[in-house]
């Protein structure tokens, strides 16, 4: 996968998310309903997608990860039950988009980081990934694109 980097000028987005703990490997089985969870908050609340579904790595520890899995919105609410209400970093941020199966992702994470360090520039939260497509909409897992977003 030949990865293209660019820093480009971000507004902060609303978002809808929920908080989880996991292990690394476990991620492709526990994500999904969540997702299913913030999009129906999404829609009961009459709050339109204002972009693509996202994972935000929060912490990364050797047995567990913290990650809030979410989707940006257009208008105004507060959280309900697991639904809290956040917001993704405006400002900087350096993307990559990556093809290929999520098990790659890993990789082109460290690439996107290595590049930030050799642009030197400092990394200022805790990075994103959007879906721009998935296993529901493309079966083929070597066409599934990933955009990873480091906020700077």
């Amino acid at each position: 996968m030949a990865l293209e980097f660019k820093i480009e000028r971000r507004e902060a987005q609303k978002a809808a998310v929920i908080r989880m703990k996991m292990a690394q490997p476990e991620i492709g089985e526990k994500i999904g309903p969540p997702f299913g969870e913030v999009f129906g908050w999404l829609a009961k609340n009459g709050l339109p997608p204002a972009g693509m579904p996202f994972l935000r790595l929060m912490t990364l520890g050797a047995q567990e990860m913290d990650v809030e899995v979410g989707c940006p919105f257009v208008g105004e609410a507060t959280g309900e039950g697991r639904i809290e209400v956040t917001e993704l970093p405006g400002g900087e941020v350096a993307t990559t988009v990556a093809s290929g199966p999520y098990d790659e992702l890993p990789r082109a994470h460290m690439e996107l980081a290595a590049w930030i360090a050799q642009q030197g520039r400092t990394i200022r939260g805790a990075p994103w990934e959007s879906y721009l497509n998935d296993p529901t909409s493309e079966p083929d897992p070597a066409k599934w694109l990933t955009e990873i977003c480091y906020p700077l």
